[in-house]
């Protein structure tokens, strides 16, 4: 499975890669400066070709809504999903973590899916913590240091105090994103870089390979390292170069939600 990864990451490294796929023209971009125009061009703010399959199992999903359902439904959701929203949403997540707590046994012991990407990144998390006792350790005197009495509720100005478990979210987003890749539908003809990417062409950032790439990340880009989003190894790294949310104005619209919930 790794050697067969290491190999689609050689060809597609290649860029620009690109193949068609019955009618349709797929492009891989790996580079940030490209992807940065891709994400905030309005030529490629429409889903790609692939979401469609994605209708059959959540349909009107703001994530792959056609832009024009997506334009009405981002500013009606907006609201819900801003800082004193999320805040507000403390209350309940202090409330369901004994019955995560308690179930969380069960969830492993049946292989339950996680479906929602938050789900999926906090099991990659504990997933993460049991490979990495050392981080683990650390995670949790954190915690006590914050919370010294572990019963009390959680608020919110504790999430910012916890930064290594914060650090720690990252590292794991950065290694197993909820979601492997980001495509792009072109509307019409854009430059991108020193290429014109004609009208049609379906556009592929592959997260999975962008967030371990060693020209971006440096040499131990395939271990796991909190530490690496300390403020002066982070700032080092292209911001494009790490899309656990996606980007530009299409930005996912829990990114808060999803942090405080994660944390």
């Amino acid at each position: 499975m790794l050697e067969s990864m290491k190999l689609v990451k050689n060809h597609i490294s290649k860029v620009p890669f690109r193949f068609w796929f019955l009618t349709n023209l797929y492009v891989f971009v790996m580079d940030p400066e490209d992807i940065q125009t891709i994400l905030n061009s309005p030529n490629c703010f429409d889903r790609g070709l692939i979401y469609e399959f994605g209708d059959f199992f959540a349909k009107n999903g703001i994530g792959i809504n056609k832009i024009h359902r997506w334009k009405q439904s981002r500013k009606t959701l907006n609201p819900v999903f801003s800082t004193k929203a999320c805040q507000g949403y403390l209350k309940i997540f202090n409330e369901e973590i004994s019955v995560m707590v308690s179930r969380m046994k069960d969830i492993c012991k049946n292989h339950e899916p996680g479906y929602e990407t938050s789900t999926v990144t906090s099991l990659f998390c504990i997933l993460a913590m049991a490979m990495f006792p050392e981080h683990q350790e650390r995670i949790f005197e954190e915690i006590k240091t914050t919370l010294p009495n572990l019963q009390d509720y959680v608020e919110y100005e504790d999430l910012n105090k916890c930064e290594f478990l914060d650090r720690f979210i990252k590292e794991t987003l950065r290694l197993f994103p909820s979601l492997p890749l980001i495509v792009r539908s072109v509307e019409k003809a854009t430059q991108i870089g020193q290429y014109t990417v004609p009208a049609g062409t379906q556009l592929i950032i592959p997260l999975i390979f962008l967030h371990r790439e060693k020209s971006f990340w440096g040499p131990t880009a395939e271990e796991f390292d909190p530490d690496r989003f300390l403020p002066e190894n982070i700032e080092k790294v292209n911001p494009h170069a790490y899309l656990p949310f996606a980007g530009g104005p299409k930005i996912c619209i829990g990114i808060k939600y999803a942090n405080t919930c994660e944390n």
